[in-house]
């Protein structure tokens, strides 16, 4: 399957094939989508793709699922059935229903709701990753179940969930909505939904430095030092057993208890921070 890659002028050749390809999408059934004449991108393509507003049109497209999936859903009827459930099914393989996503997407409307969330700002990616991170390790810790069955598996950037970075870095969305409208089945519990909200009150005094900092010194916990890390991924059963132990040492018995641990960890990742570098960390309190 070919790539979709960003850009901002009208769509060539060579993207407009890749898109029909990975939409599973034909020239007259686009058109419909869009209300178009049916033959007007069979046309755009012998006069070798003009720059105009139809051509932009198709290269936004291009460059967003999400967008695409919400031209789809809202206008499937101009199609056959049979053209639109081929396409839908290729489009929601970039979104797929699952549980990280809807707990994603739970914690995206709590933080959009506090002024605290867009798909557009790394730091927000960041507190995002770092609750559902924290909200696994209390829930496999304290309820002896995970909230989903995503390793933790930070590459590069150092973000607990790749599935999630690569939604929101790549599509800019979690999942367009009404793309799944009648599958409840992921939806978290009120039980989860206690656990999402209060991690993420408990990291609101916190901004992007001291995230980096606590997020590389649990890699280090679970992974090593950089220059001897041998696990790439961290299933539950790791995190359940690692974490059980810490929050046993650290009297963590119930759900109320995490933030007091979290203050007292962040303190002592910045206080370690401090003594490696010199560089006194900002108060969580007037970071952001």
């Amino acid at each position: 399957m070919g790539t979709l890659e960003m850009g901002n002028t009208g769509i060539n050749s060579e993207e407009l094939e890749v898109m029909l390809n990975v939409y599973k999408i034909g020239k007259k059934p686009l058109a419909r989508l869009l209300g178009w004449g049916e033959t007007s991108i069979i046309l755009f393509a012998k006069d070798g793709f003009p720059e105009n507003e139809y051509t932009v049109r198709l290269k936004g497209l291009f460059d967003n699922p999400a967008e695409y999936a919400q031209v789809l859903l809202e206008n499937g009827d101009r199609i056959s059935n049979v053209a639109f459930k081929k396409s839908f099914d290729a489009v929601s393989s970039f979104f797929p229903l699952n549980a990280i996503g809807e707990a994603s997407r739970y914690v995206a409307s709590y933080l959009m709701n506090s002024g605290t969330w867009s798909c557009s700002d790394g730091t927000s990616l960041l507190r995002l990753e770092t609750i559902l991170f924290w909200s696994q390790i209390i829930s496999l810790s304290l309820y002896d179940r995970p909230l989903f069955d995503e390793d933790y598996q930070p590459g590069r950037s150092g973000f607990p969930y790749r599935s999630i970075e690569e939604r929101i870095t790549k599509y800019n969305c979690i999942r367009p909505d009404k793309l799944y409208p009648d599958d409840n089945m992921f939806i978290p519990t009120s039980q989860e939904q206690e656990i999402l909200t209060t991690v993420a009150d408990a990291f609101s005094w916190y901004g992007s430095r001291s995230l980096n900092l606590l997020a590389e010194a649990e890699h280090f916990r679970l992974c090593g030092p950089k220059g001897a890390r041998r696990r790439k991924a961290v299933s539950a059963v790791i995190l359940k057993n690692c974490y059980s132990e810490v929050f046993e040492q650290a009297r963590v018995k119930k759900l109320k208890d995490f933030e007091t641990y979290l203050h007292k960890r962040m303190a002592f990742v910045r206080k370690e921070s401090t003594r490696q570098t010199g560089e006194e960390t900002q108060d969580p309190k007037t970071e952001r």
